[in-house]
């Protein structure tokens, strides 16, 4: 009897992953470059900023979860260009994939120390988004404007708020975007990440029930903020 509980529990859950929509966007990063200060500097920092706009962020999601993460430089090698990681680094930071648990609202960042990857569980961001009335059309989907202003520490440890621009897809009510931009009642398809920083452009969108949504980390040996803050410290402590 219990083993043919079981075996129904377990088909119907099967059927219900079957049916479920998952989805897969593709976003280009856009870096506001400065020219002039780009000229005359060293080949490295060149080749950083070049590799800037060849960075493809992706973003898979359904009802229930989201990941987002890079699309390149999956696995490094040999030939893997220092530049590029740097570029990576740069725009995204030390954390290189965000795994965001709708039902448990529960936020698990995977973020890299000296090759090291450890999982930091928070909770997710509570963002005061301000929406618009300003609309376009984003991939055929009408979107929706929306702005907030985050606190940014720079390199020099000073802080100041930074503004964020989303155009959110009214069709699309997931309530997902890059990095912890989330809370909308619409998939994120355009981020502006300040006025002359980054920007998250969507590119194409896949529907398939067949996408793979599954994290490539084990999200169960997670460590928390204050713990991982102790490890930064005591890591860079050391240089």
């Amino acid at each position: 009897m219990i083993n043919r509980y079981y075996l129904f529990t377990f088909l119907i859950f099967s059927i219900f992953n079957l049916n479920a929509q998952n989805y897969e966007l593709s976003y280009k990063v856009k870096v506001h470059k400065n020219k002039e200060k780009i000229e005359g500097v060293s080949k490295f920092t060149q080749d950083t900023f070049y590799y800037m706009d060849s960075l493809k962020m992706k973003l898979f999601f359904n009802d229930y979860t989201s990941i987002f993460t890079y699309e390149l430089l999956k696995k490094k090698s040999r030939d893997f260009p220092k530049a590029l990681d740097m570029a990576r680094k740069l725009i995204i930071g030390g954390t290189h994939c965000f795994h965001y648990d709708f039902m448990t609202k529960e936020l698990y960042k995977v973020t890299e120390i000296n090759n090291k990857n450890y999982i930091v569980k928070t909770e997710s961001p509570i963002i005061n988004w301000q929406i618009l009335d300003e609309k376009k059309v984003i991939l055929g989907y009408q979107c929706q404007k929306a702005v907030t202003l985050q606190k940014n520490t720079n390199r020099l440890g000073q802080e100041d708020d930074l503004e964020i621009t989303a155009w959110f897809a009214l069709d699309l009510a997931f309530p997902y975007g890059p990095k912890e931009y989330l809370g909308l009642p619409g998939i994120i398809l355009e981020l502006h990440e300040g006025k002359n920083r980054f920007s998250y452009i969507a590119e194409y969108i896949l529907t398939n029930p067949m996408i793979n949504i599954e994290s490539n980390y084990p999200l169960n040996e997670w460590i928390s903020e204050s713990e991982f803050k102790k490890i930064s410290n005591s890591e860079y402590g050391r240089f």
